[in-house]
């Protein structure tokens, strides 16, 4: 019966040791549980934080590149625009020019017709004199 009694004190012993040790093993898990808890909610908080510099960073950029792409175009516009304008300018001039080539043209044809009909008229009268004058050279002749 000591036997007994030993091996139940044994027992209770060993079973309030076990208990100890799972209160133990209980309160690290709990501890460990917290901290891992703990650094999960620091790592939740410092993703976000990442993902929120790295939308910033990114609207930012996007922000930029519109506003870049925006006076891009409108320096586009701007230069199409000028160069119709110049272009219209050009084929103004380019047809003033024809016009006033035209007209010279027209002019100079005239003074050649004119200088033609002035030559003409002018040989005829060489003619006509020397006709006289090879007319009377014979007639002296005779």
């Amino acid at each position: 019966m000591k036997r007994m009694k030993d091996l139940q004190r044994e027992k209770d012993s060993l079973m309030k040791k076990v208990q100890i040790e799972e209160e133990n093993i209980q309160k690290n898990i709990k501890v460990k549980l917290r901290a891992v808890h703990k650094e999960k909610i620091d790592l939740e908080n410092q993703l976000e934080r990442e993902q929120e510099y790295i939308m910033h960073r990114l609207s930012k950029q996007l922000s930029d590149a519109i506003s870049k792409k925006d006076v891009l175009q409108k320096k586009l516009e701007a230069e199409c625009k000028a160069k119709e304008e110049l272009k219209r300018k050009i084929e103004e001039e380019d047809m003033i020019i024809r016009k006033s080539l035209e007209a010279k043209l027209e002019q100079v044809r005239k003074e050649k017709q004119e200088l033609e009909a002035q030559r003409e008229q002018q040989i005829e009268k060489a003619i006509q004199s020397m006709s006289k004058i090879l007319e009377r050279l014979v007639s002296e002749r005779k």
